[in-house]
């Protein structure tokens, strides 16, 4: 009704391509030079025509609750010159600091789970694992995947560190025997995801005291955690020196951004003080991560280490997404290709953190943290996707490998995973 009444120069405040009220010119975000991440959509709305009008929102103070959004959105196109919506309250249901409902309420129905009081038995052993979450939570976490074009781009990544690996390995095991040298080929090569979550930024979060924030301490804890070792001939966890220990896993995907862990100016004179009393852990992550990105994972001089790939950018760079009808009305993104770029859309650090968490999600084996959303949502993900997987094998328990890295050492977690939480 509010289009029909609308001269031609004003526009209601509405997103035709997202079906989102937003009073954005989508000119201002759809370009190569924009980072949707760190953009602050608030300060878009209204800044180019034809949307001068709109506003986030109407009187002294922004609505939370729908209906009074609605109210007062109608009450106000009686009452302006306009005759449109104005008001384009962009997330009315959650986010920042005026809209918080969506966490609220997010939070009371994880208020039931905040304890681990369902029983099971595991390996003929008494574990409690949290309850599992509400059937829309699952329902959300099982059908969470990647597009074709993302997968492509994250199996091809896989694929091409593990022959990378495969062709060091080969060249190394001319130490070995012939039978040895078979037994290591004939292996399947296995992937390990490890999010350290050792970015700056967290060592002074308040969710950091449940993390390790020394990462050589978080490698040492997974060297000698016995669960990750391979098993000998009579079963038993492998008696050997950590220099020629085999593990479960080949190959390790890190989901740390480098960027963040090597960063080094901080604008902000109140932030360069606070950082000041991390300077050195901040400079030890530094070394060890550089250490283990060049020699992989428990390196000695006379073995290889295992290796380590990090694919997110480099993948997402690679990608061509077919060009849609917004953006062949707009020939100055992409030029007249039948394909756009994630850097040509500006969301290339967005794509590139998909394709990271869907590493993740694929991997065999997932080590987290406690109190990221990182890696509480990879955690559930992981549970309820290959819980399905094994009930349309008709077994009854889920199998997936998930483990908490912390202060203390590693756990496995069985179940979901707990509500995020860093009380």
């Amino acid at each position: 009704e509010a289009s029909s009444t609308a001269k031609a120069a004003v526009l209601p405040c509405w997103n035709e391509t997202s079906g989102l009220f937003s009073g954005v010119n989508e000119t201002l975000v759809r370009n190569p030079d924009t980072n949707l991440r760190k953009l602050n959509a608030w300060n878009l709305i209204g800044q180019e025509p034809p949307y001068l009008h709109c506003r986030r929102y109407l009187g002294d103070k922004p609505q939370n609750d729908p209906a009074d959004i609605a109210k007062e959105a109608k009450r106000d196109i009686d009452n302006h010159s306009t005759k449109v919506f104005r008001y384009t309250h962009l997330v009315p249901h959650g986010g920042l600091m005026s809209s918080g409902r969506l966490w609220w309420e997010y939070d009371f129905l994880q208020r039931n789970r905040e304890k681990a009081s369902v029983p099971n038995l595991v390996d003929g052993e008494l574990v409690y694992m949290h309850p599992e979450h509400v059937p829309v939570e699952k329902a959300i976490y099982n059908l969470l995947r990647p597009s074709r074009y993302l997968e492509e781009a994250m199996e091809t990544a896989i694929d091409e560190a593990m022959q990378k690996y495969t062709m060091a390995k080969n060249d190394h095991l001319t130490k070995y025997s012939n039978s040895q040298q078979q037994q290591q080929q004939q292996k399947r090569p296995r992937l390990l995801a490890l999010h350290p979550r050792i970015e700056q930024v967290m060592l002074r979060h308040h969710c950091n005291k449940h993390m390790e924030s020394n990462f050589t301490k978080i490698l040492e804890f997974m060297e000698s955690y016995p669960p990750f070792h391979e098993k000998s001939n009579n079963n038993s966890s492998s008696s050997n020196s950590s220099s020629t220990r085999s593990y479960k896993f080949d190959l390790v995907f890190l989901a740390v951004s480098a960027k963040d862990v090597e960063f080094e100016t901080h604008n902000n004179d109140h932030v360069k003080h606070v950082m000041a009393a991390y300077r050195p852990m901040v400079d030890h992550n530094r070394g060890a991560l550089r250490h283990a990105r060049k020699n992989g994972l428990f390196y000695y001089k006379k073995d290889i280490g295992i290796p380590i790939f990090e694919s997110g950018t480099e993948s997402a760079e690679k990608i061509r997404f077919p060009r849609f009808s917004w953006y062949l009305d707009h020939p100055t993104i992409g030029g007249n290709a039948s394909y756009v770029t994630a850097r040509e859309m500006g969301v290339l650090e967005l794509v590139a953190s998909i394709i990271n968490f869907f590493t993740a999600i694929r991997a065999d084996i997932f080590v987290g943290v406690r109190g990221s959303t990182y890696s509480t949502d990879a955690f559930s993900v992981r549970y309820y996707q290959r819980k399905e997987e094994e009930e349309e094998r008709g077994r009854s328990e889920s199998s997936v490998e998930n483990f908490i890295v912390g202060p203390q050492g590693i756990e496995r977690l069985y179940g979901p995973a707990a509500p995020l939480a860093c009380k």
